[in-house]
Formats: structure tokens, C-alpha cells, sequence
């Protein structure tokens, strides 16, 4: 925003993706990396005061995170979906399409080149 006798300020805020709380701010009169950084550090040092966790292995951070998105999954209501959870979106869906009578088949079976299993996941389409 432009003050008067200011200049150009700039609002940088850090949004918890979870909560929606903002956890970071920073009132720079640029918008230059550091003042992003700035906001950042702000908001990491409030929210972990400790510290951020480090992880000991690869395998640990993966259970977390695994978890974390089993969470985010079924328990977080989004605002975009009309406050359901990503799973009752999802499960609504399937009950939909299955009313009409389409069915889940793997997308590698009309585009062959797509191999998931490296990945260890498939796309699916409704036909």
C-alpha cells in the first residue's frame, strides 16, 4: 500500500495451511527476499520456539508425514469444499459416479506409456 510521506509499504504474512492462523508477519518498505525470509523466521521462532524437529531418519520423517496427511485428510473441513473433509469429498464422488453406472479403471490402460509402479501408485479414471 502507498502511505502518505511513506512510500510503498508491503505486507508479508506467513499462513498456517492447517489452522489458517497467520503465525508471521513482516511490514518491509521492499519486497526483496530477505524481508520474506524475515516474515518467515518470525513465524518459525513463535510457532517453534524450540526449534524445528529434526528427524533421524528418512523413515521416521515419512511415518510423520504419513500420518500428518491421514489427518489432513479426514479430519481437516475445507472451506473450498464446502467444510467437508477431503475424503467425504472423494467418497461422495465414487457413490455418484457409481449411481450412473461409470466405473474406476486404471489410466495406463488407455495411455500405456504411463507406468506408476515405480511410484507405487496408479491413476484412475471414471468411464
Amino acid at each position: 500500500m502507498n502511505l502518505k510521506h511513506w512510500g510503498w509499504i508491503y505486507l508479508v504474512e506467513v499462513l498456517d495451511r492447517y489452522t489458517k492462523e497467520i503465525i508471521g508477519y513482516n511490514l518491509p518498505f521492499g519486497a526483496k527476499t530477505e524481508e520474506w525470509i524475515e516474515a518467515l523466521n518470525v513465524a518459525m521462532n513463535d510457532r517453534f520456539p524450540d526449534g524445528v524437529r529434526k528427524w533421524e531418519d528418512v523413515f521416521e520423517f515419512e511415518a510423520a508425514l504419513e500420518e500428518w496427511g491421514i489427518k489432513y485428510n479426514n479430519e481437516y473441513l475445507h472451506q473450498g469444499l464446502n467444510y467437508r473433509t477431503p475424503k467425504q469429498c472423494y467418497e461422495e464422488r465414487v457413490k455418484e459416479q457409481t449411481k450412473v453406472g461409470m466405473k474406476m479403471v486404471p489410466l495406463s490402460l488407455f495411455y500405456p506409456l504411463i507406468n506408476r509402479e515405480h511410484y507405487g501408485i496408479e491413476f484412475f479414471t471414471w468411464v
